[in-house]
């Protein structure tokens, strides 16, 4: 009933997705739509928080902390529709049934201590709200992992590093399982839920779900399922509905995220962004090669083919260097705007301890390493590729050769697409295990010189918030 009133908006790498809906968004505030009846949905609170700003510097007669309820994360509005606010599982009732959890804190409303909630996290636990998201039994989860998948559960399991790629035997799911089972039972005892119940019940309470005029939802390709079910209550009730992603960028599947729903859902429009802003042509020119991502991405999944073209003006740079090569320009021009990604964090904590032992100050997965100083935070970043997603920098790099990290973007090439769609000007791959690469600083450091100085003034930055404005669903 309600598909005939999607648009459904492909943005690939620095087409102006945000600014697209940011316009749309706009347009519908001029026609007289109040912020209040509009649903602004992303992953993030920092997201929701652009748009309203943008809003607010077009229309100023709204107030940024009143007139914008439904500018918020699928998780927030779950949480809102639940009577009482109902009880979450503390850090300490989850250590009491397994010590080994640990708890991550999420503020659900920006800004707001009461809307705080903790995520319980445990290995087990993980993958079973994994199966819950995507509306699996757990056995049925089980049953359909890659290696990669149960490389960690095995770890739990008790088998040796080596042997983690094997299937699970019959004992090893049923002693998952009666894991699982125990835990639910554990959570009634205590008449709590876990932060995965907050989406299934609310979508049992669709009376107390809000009706908004028109809905907005940002990262499409990163809902899973149970987000889906969620939203379509939502869409039932709507008069327009927007959905903006790309499938090409859906690095979230095992967290749950269901892209081909995003691909798959029909529409009364689609629209291709077809202009980056971002992407130089020799990237771009990588990207699209014979054998090359994008002919492995058409391989692997189902996706929505699109035709982009890169910034004009400038070609890039893509090379091949060695790790000794990247350490030395960094060392030599650490004032430049760095990106440097990897799929494992112990690949980044091996290059953000050479960086330490150089006295180079950098961000490490959003936290300071090195010395303090009160007027700039460094422009050299080292982050996950998740953790990167969303991000741009002069200088994109991506580490690898490491056995584990090298098996992860093997397994999922949308995560080199990812990585290489960072840049705004040079791209580098970096081979952990080449160190002596002397021809490629002397190539590659003219053009390094040409690009500007990026300096963070540390007074404008309140990293505090940005740690909770990055809490996702």
């Amino acid at each position: 009933m309600y598909h005939e009133k999607i648009t459904k908006i492909y943005g690939p790498p620095g087409t102006g997705k945000t600014t697209r809906l940011i316009a749309l968004l706009q347009e519908c505030i001029s026609k007289d739509i109040k912020p209040n009846d509009i649903g602004f949905f992303s992953f993030t609170n920092f997201s929701t928080k652009v748009a309203k700003n943008k809003v607010v510097e077009k229309f100023p007669e709204y107030d940024i902390k009143k007139d914008f309820s439904g500018f918020r994360t699928l998780h927030s509005l779950a949480y809102n529709a639940l009577p009482n606010k109902l009880n979450i599982l503390t850090p300490e009732q989850a250590q009491a049934f397994d010590p080994s959890f640990r708890t991550e804190p999420v503020m659900l409303e920006e800004d707001d201590p009461n809307s705080l909630v903790y995520r319980a996290k445990q290995i087990v636990v993980d993958a079973a709200a994994v199966a819950r998201s995507r509306l699996e039994s757990f056995e049925e989860y089980l049953e359909g992992l890659n290696a990669d998948g149960r490389y960690r559960l095995n770890r739990w399991l008790g088998y040796a590093a080596k042997a983690c790629d094997r299937g699970f035997a019959p004992q090893d799911i049923e002693r998952l399982v009666d894991y699982i089972k125990r835990y639910e039972s554990y959570k009634d005892e205590l008449g709590v839920i876990d932060y995965t119940a907050i989406l299934e019940l609310a979508i049992d309470l669709e009376d107390s779900l809000p009706e908004y005029e028109v809905v907005f939802i940002d990262e499409a390709q990163d809902l899973s399922k149970l987000q889906w079910k969620l939203a379509e209550k939502l869409f039932c009730r709507a008069g327009r509905i927007y959905l903006a992603g790309d499938d090409d960028q859906a690095i979230c599947e095992s967290f749950g995220a269901d892209p081909e729903y995003f691909v798959s859902i029909s529409s009364g429009q689609e629209v291709v962004l077809e202009d980056s802003y971002r992407i130089p042509l020799n990237v771009h020119k990588k990207l699209f090669a014979e054998r090359g991502v994008i002919e492995r991405l058409s391989t692997l999944f189902t996706r929505k083919e699109k035709v982009w073209r890169p910034k004009d003006g400038e070609t890039g740079i893509f090379a091949d260097i060695g790790y000794g090569a990247l350490s030395e320009l960094v060392k030599k021009y650490p004032a430049k705007n760095w990106l440097i990604m990897a799929a494992t964090h112990q690949v980044l904590q091996s290059f953000s301890s050479l960086l330490a032992r150089e006295k180079i100050p950098h961000l490490l997965s959003n936290q300071f390493v090195g010395e303090q100083r009160d007027d700039f935070y460094p422009s050299l970043v080292l982050s996950t590729i998740w953790g990167a997603k969303g991000g741009e920098a002069d200088i994109a790099v991506l580490l690898h050769g490491d056995y584990v990290n090298d098996i992860m973007l093997k397994q999922d090439p949308r995560l080199i697409y990812v990585a290489y769609t960072r840049t705004q000007n040079m791209f580098f791959r970096v081979n952990v295990n080449v160190w002596h690469d002397n021809k490629s600083v002397e190539v590659i450091e003219p053009f390094i010189q040409n690009l500007k100085d990026k300096k963070t003034e540390r007074q404008k930055v309140d990293m505090k918030a940005v740690d909770n404005n990055l809490l996702t669903d």
